[in-house]
């Protein structure tokens, strides 16, 4: 599948994960378990440390843990930066359990809600929380190359190829996925996608 070629080599080892957690007794714990599962654990006690990391273009992560309790940044507050400007899954932990909570998490763009003490298995599988991730990007970029292609129409370039007039000043030769890429200009957009969607469209066109 495509996306997985997005994803790190030999994932899910070396997942880089940061963590949140005001509750700095609990660090060596998270690095534990890090360590256990071949994890990159990066942990601190403060939204504004947590944030100039990600503003640090040599460091990266795959996903955030971020405890609930935090006094100098709401979490809410935190993770809706997180998502506008990183994109990268929030976990949130906390010792409240209440459904209230765990729902308002949810829905307001968490990808889970862990209860502390964290178990193992939770911060085992927390990589299918990348891949969602990936392949909700994926997806995205598939449903605008379609948009694209439909504004693009790209039965007239080929047309044009067989001697027809259209709109676009294209020139008459084979179109070329790269030449297409650079005149759709969308981030994200692959050369790949491109090739897969032109193929099917000649197969249409067969």
């Amino acid at each position: 599948m495509e996306f997985i070629k997005r994803l790190p080599k030999r994932f899910p080892i070396g997942l880089r994960v940061l963590v949140l957690d005001v509750d700095t007794t609990h660090h060596p714990i998270l690095h534990a378990m890090g360590n256990q599962f071949l994890y990159q654990v990066t942990t601190c006690c403060k939204p504004s440390v947590a944030l100039n990391l990600l503003s640090q273009t040599e460091c990266s992560f795959d996903v955030i843990i971020v405890d609930t309790d935090m006094q100098e940044l709401s979490a809410y507050d935190f993770l809706e930066h997180i998502l506008l400007f990183h994109k990268i899954p929030v976990i949130f932990m906390s010792s409240d359990y209440s459904t209230n909570s765990i729902m308002e998490a949810i829905t307001k763009g968490a990808s889970d809600y862990w209860i502390k003490p964290l178990e193992e298995q939770e911060f085992k599988n927390m990589w299918k929380y990348v891949v969602k991730g990936v392949m909700i990007n994926e997806n995205k970029h598939e449903k605008k190359l379609n948009q694209n292609m439909n504004i693009f129409d790209m039965n007239n370039i080929f047309n044009r190829k067989r001697g027809r007039e259209d709109e676009f000043n294209v020139p008459k030769q084979d179109v070329k996925p790269k030449q297409i890429l650079k005149i759709m200009d969308v981030p994200g957009l692959t050369r790949e996608h491109v090739a897969s969607h032109l193929q099917k469209l000649r197969n249409k066109l067969k």
